[in-house]
């Protein structure tokens, strides 16, 4: 999936993954992230962009569709490189990711982008 859980119900679309996969099926899924900074200040100036149900991902919404499988594993993306499309200035700005990647791990929980995979 990507970039449709946070239209849904995250528990909801967990027991439905969980019921349709194999024993030892996977899942991956990409989502936004609720707690990147930059686009948290998108998400408040173009609230009527957005439909009433969307959210971004939270920590909670995380926990609650991982408890569901056998196993998981997280990953976060894209701190500094916020943009979708290739643009002059996105090399220097995934550099940059990785540089905090490899130095300062702990800081990409707040990037742009989870990556959640799953097993059942």
């Amino acid at each position: 999936m990507n970039a449709a859980l946070h239209h849904c119900d995250v528990e909801e679309v967990a027991t439905e993954i969980k019921r349709i996969l194999r024993p030892g099926g996977k899942a991956a899924l990409i989502e936004d992230n609720a707690y990147h900074p930059i686009l948290n200040i998108y998400r408040y100036f173009t609230r009527n962009k957005h439909t009433k149900y969307e959210k971004s991902i939270t920590r909670e919404d995380v926990i609650v569709f991982c408890n569901k499988f056998l196993s998981h594993e997280i990953s976060y993306h894209r701190l500094f490189n916020i943009f979708d499309e290739e643009k002059f200035y996105t090399n220097i700005l995934n550099r940059m990711d990785e540089l905090v990647k490899n130095k300062y791990p702990k800081y990409m929980k707040y990037g742009r982008l989870i990556s959640i995979f799953v097993v059942k």
